[in-house]
């Protein structure tokens, strides 16, 4: 909830509808049969929720720990992968990334993941209205919103 009212309201590419009901799948199967690109998205969506949740863990110290640990099981997930395969959730995962890196002292590995970002959404044709605009609406819609 902490992330999707607050980072998820200035970055809306994340379609929470959807998210929250892979998660409650992921959840109820005790999330052996989930794409790890969608766990790495997930441990970064935590890790960015730990940064804004000052009603549960106060100690500003705690809370930067809390993140630690989720970026890195992110990274852990993810981190070759993102270099290997080109994909809409790996490019939002490298967005979560990016967004979780400038908003902590992370502006380097921010910059460099930035670049691998930029490459993976060209890549996909993101940039282009024709291709961003196919496949069904749902597609056509994350593409956008991306």
């Amino acid at each position: 909830d902490v992330y999707f009212s607050t980072a998820g309201v200035v970055f809306p590419f994340i379609d929470e509808e959807s998210f929250r009901k892979t998660y409650a799948n992921g959840k109820a199967t005790g999330f052996t049969i989930v794409r790890r690109t969608w766990l790495g998205s997930l441990n970064m969506i935590f890790a960015m929720a730990c940064h804004f949740d000052r009603g549960s863990i106060k100690s500003r110290r705690l809370r930067k720990e809390k993140s630690d640990v989720f970026f890195k099981r992110a990274t852990d997930l993810c981190g070759d992968l993102s270099k290997q395969v080109i994909s809409l959730e790996i490019v939002h995962y490298l967005l979560l990334y990016v967004i979780h890196c400038q908003g902590s002292q992370r502006s380097v590995q921010a910059w460099n993941i930035h670049g691998l970002l930029v490459r993976s959404a060209m890549a996909l044709g993101l940039h282009s209205s024709s291709t961003r605009d196919a496949g069904d609406d749902q597609q056509a819609e994350y593409r956008r919103r991306t």
